[in-house]
């Protein structure tokens, strides 16, 4: 995944992860759905994602892409691919899986939920350490 070098002091690492998560899958999301996202990106970059969103309580996409990486890896354990017919491969899986419609909640909107959610029962990650702000 990839991250900003440098994340801004008052941003915890999670939710970060979280939103570049979103941003890095969204146009898989947008042309073929989760299952995509995860063939197009493999096992590591969906458990990554999934695990973040899960963290700040996303969980219906982070659970979501976390399984289908767990199906992507057995399916290959077991098989293997035919690299001169990918299509074919992507089919066998999308059909193991049975995408792309998972009657899941869209990730965007998943995903504000419940950082609104995380943001209220976590204040003190918007104060920096660095900045005296009055407490009156």
């Amino acid at each position: 995944m990839c991250l900003a070098s440098a994340d801004p002091p008052w941003a915890p690492a999670v939710v970060v992860a979280a939103i570049a998560g979103l941003f890095e899958s969204e146009r898989d999301f947008f042309n073929g759905g989760a299952d995509q996202f995860v063939w197009n990106h493999g096992p590591g970059a969906a458990r990554s994602i999934g695990s973040a969103w899960r963290a700040v309580g996303a969980v219906e996409n982070g659970e979501l892409l976390i399984e289908l990486a767990n199906a992507l890896e057995r399916l290959e354990a077991a098989r293997g691919w035919d690299d001169d017919k990918p299509i074919r491969a992507f089919i066998e899986y999308r059909r193991l899986v049975a995408g792309p419609d998972f009657g899941r909640p869209e990730p965007a909107e998943e995903l504000a939920e419940a950082l609104v959610e995380w943001a209220i029962e976590h204040p003190e990650a918007f104060v920096s350490r660095d900045v005296n702000v009055p407490t009156s």
